[in-house]
């Protein structure tokens, strides 16, 4: 899933709050989450 969304939110392909739900669902970390989008969680 990490993989996938670091790909994917460059591109416009995964939102944030796609990349939010997928903490939620610990799919992936909150370090994961900020290094896709910069962003803390």
């Amino acid at each position: 899933m990490y993989a996938w969304l670091k790909y994917a939110y460059p591109k416009r392909w995964a939102s944030e709050e796609q990349c939010r739900r997928a903490v939620e669902l610990n799919k992936i970390n909150a370090i994961q989450f900020k290094e896709i989008t910069n962003l803390e969680y």
